[in-house]
């Protein structure tokens, strides 16, 4: 290269162009020249052009059918919900993978995950809000295949399902959070609830919290609900005598 450069310079140094295209040309015919010019060593016969021809050119492949795409590699954790974040948007591996480090593969329109050269998950890269999710089906667990389904919409459809109370918790958890993620992941242990109290008791926590917080918590939702069951301590005159015998008895009518 320094060869070629040196002869196609000095060659050229002196010359004026007014035009790129002019100056294609003649780099291209001091190219030419340069190639089909004899070897200078006594060992060596013919010219680069001749050796090419005669060495080169029959070992030579077609170009890819695609364009070479401009590639940039990161390294990422695996988070306990089996997805990585790029870029403040996350993309799911299998949770087989959770705490791996993993290495991520960035084009412009697609992110592939490996682990020692192996890709193990690929998804269509996001673009826009940060807190955005893509999440595959068969990268989870069994018992998290409920999370698929599990959109702002088929939430606030649930809490509307409860009551009205619930309904307003629900809208307040959902637009409240810096992000969709975060809001999803509230509103998923929200639902979860319902495993162990009834549609009454959470409606009936969720218009308690309505009132004595401006800003609802699960915590505090909880809290009313273990505070719902617990049973409440009678008072002294409501205290269990046990059997009492009444006034005919103490009257001799035994």
């Amino acid at each position: 290269m320094r060869n070629l450069s040196t002869w196609v310079i000095a060659a050229l140094r002196n010359e004026t162009f007014f035009s790129l295209e002019e100056l294609n040309e003649a780099v291209q015919l001091k190219l030419k020249e340069f190639n089909e010019q004899p070897f200078t060593k006594s060992y060596k016969k013919g010219s680069r052009k001749e050796a090419f021809l005669a060495e080169e050119q029959s070992m030579l492949h077609s170009l890819p059918p695609d364009p070479y795409k401009m590639v940039n590699w990161k390294t990422a954790t695996v988070q306990p919900d089996y997805h990585i974040n790029v870029d403040n948007r996350f993309y799911s591996v299998p949770h087989q993978y959770i705490s791996t480090t993993v290495q991520v593969k960035l084009t412009t329109n697609l992110i592939e995950v490996f682990v020692h050269d192996n890709r193990i998950a690929a998804h269509k890269r996001l673009y826009g809000k940060f807190g955005q999710v893509s999440t595959n089906r068969n990268h989870m667990p069994t018992n998290h295949q409920l999370y698929v389904d599990h959109t702002p919409k088929s939430a606030m459809k649930w809490a509307q399902g409860i009551g009205v109370n619930t309904l307003k918790v629900m809208r307040y958890f959902l637009k409240d959070n810096s992000s969709d993620r975060r809001g999803l992941k509230t509103a998923f242990s929200f639902k979860s609830l319902t495993h162990k109290y009834a549609a009454v008791e959470i409606e009936a926590a969720c218009e308690t919290v309505t009132k004595i917080a401006t800003a609802p918590t699960l915590t505090i939702i909880k809290q009313i609900l273990k505070n719902q069951q617990q049973p409440k301590t009678k008072s002294k005159n409501e205290e269990d005598h046990g059997f009492s015998r009444g006034a005919g008895y103490y009257g001799g009518n035994k």
